[in-house]
């Protein structure tokens, strides 16, 4: 029985030798031109700086020097020019003040017609109404107060006013406004 010699799978050929010194003269010339392509964009770059530093020295000798002195913004002390100084004369900075709005009366319960009943709550009722003003269909909700207590809103009722304050979530119904009402006999019918 005479049998072909075979080699082993992991046995290195002249192919495998080719192969490799092809692949490795591939990456060479990658090499080569990736650091070609850097060499020439700093090129560039240093000829677009050389030329911006030209524009601003405005002599355009190029000498390479260091640029011009800046002129000097600040106004001189006792001069005329008006001062935007950021500092009062304690030297403490001055605070920018935004106008964010003040606070005023609530609106009047009065401003709305009842519609209808929605729902009551463990805090109040909800009904449904219209803004008088503008004609917009909103949810009101009277606070459930004892009479007897006088220590005026119920705590719960501050809480959750502040909480609907908070949330902004399409899901909850955002509150618009607190109003207060001396007669609300017009939302309890």
């Amino acid at each position: 029985m005479a049998s072909k010699a075979k080699s082993s799978r992991w046995a290195v050929t002249d192919e495998d030798v080719a192969l490799e010194a092809k692949l490795k003269k591939e990456k060479g010339e990658k090499k080569r031109l990736k650091a070609e392509k850097a060499r020439k964009q700093q090129e560039e770059a240093e000829r677009a700086k050389a030329a911006a530093t030209q524009q601003t020295n405005g002599s355009g000798d190029g000498d390479g020097g260091p640029p011009a002195k800046r002129r000097r913004l600040s106004p001189q002390p006792g001069g005329s020019a008006p001062t935007t100084n950021t500092t009062d004369t304690t030297g403490q900075p001055k605070l920018l003040r935004f106008d964010g709005g003040g606070f005023g009366k609530c609106r009047s319960v009065e401003n709305y017609d009842k519609l209808n009943d929605i729902e009551e709550g463990a805090y109040g009722w909800v009904a449904r109404a219209k803004e008088l003003a503008t004609g917009k269909i909103v949810a009101l909700k009277r606070l459930k107060i004892d009479p007897k207590d006088r220590s005026g809103l119920p705590v719960t009722g501050l809480r959750e006013i502040q909480i609907l304050r908070d949330c902004d979530h399409r899901n909850v119904v955002r509150l618009k406004e607190v109003v207060v009402g001396e007669d609300t006999r017009k939302i309890e019918k």
